[in-house]
């Protein structure tokens, strides 16, 4: 009876197999199933090397640039829904009923002071001294909404906007809109809009 010889892989044969089959950007395989195939244990001292390409990491994120002829939109203002009047003028009508429009920065008061050529003065009969001498000042912007700001006043400034009423923060400015009424002491200011063809 022919003897049969069995053929059995050494270690590094197979060790040179292994890493010659292994499919590319594959960095690990199962030893247990190929012990149990070629009947050997195996002791891989050289791990399988990743492709250079599969090891780079980006350590920052892209740099997004802007887009050619692309301008971002400015961040939104307070009350941006408030109306932009023609011309820019507006016109008060304080409790006694009097009526005065604004064309330009207005200081409003007992007995306000006028620092400039072109600022107006709105005086109000205050006999108790409840309104300050300067209370709040009143002024058209640029594109053709109103501001209000209170001037430090003794008794404060307060404005009612879409039935809420809250305090003005002295020297802010405040968008303020048709409909719009401000209190300072015993008076009302009330907020109307007049373009060149009248209300």
């Amino acid at each position: 009876m022919r003897k049969r010889h069995t053929h059995k892989k050494t270690g590094q044969t197979l060790r040179a197999t292994v890493a010659s089959t292994a499919p590319a950007g594959v960095g690990h395989y199962d030893l247990r199933a190929l012990e149990a195939a070629y009947g050997t244990s195996m002791h891989v001292t050289t791990p399988y090397v990743l492709p250079r390409r599969s090891q780079e990491i980006v350590s920052t994120p892209p740099r997004i640039t802007s887009v050619p002829g692309h301008t971002p939109p400015p961040p939104r203002l307070s009350q941006t829904s408030a109306p932009r009047v023609r011309e820019s003028r507006w016109k008060l009508i304080i409790t006694n009923h009097s009526e005065h429009t604004i064309t330009g920065p207005t200081i409003i008061g007992r007995r306000p002071d006028q620092t400039s050529p072109s600022q107006h003065t709105i005086t109000i009969d205050d006999p108790q001294h409840i309104i300050s001498r300067n209370h709040i000042e009143i002024a058209p912007t640029s594109d053709g909404r109103l501001w209000a700001a209170d001037l430090d006043s003794g008794n404060g400034t307060y404005l009612t906007h879409d039935g809420l009423t809250t305090r003005l923060h002295p020297r802010t400015r405040t968008i303020i809109t048709i409909g719009d009424t401000l209190r300072i002491g015993p008076h009302t200011i009330r907020i109307h809009a007049q373009t060149s063809g009248g209300m």
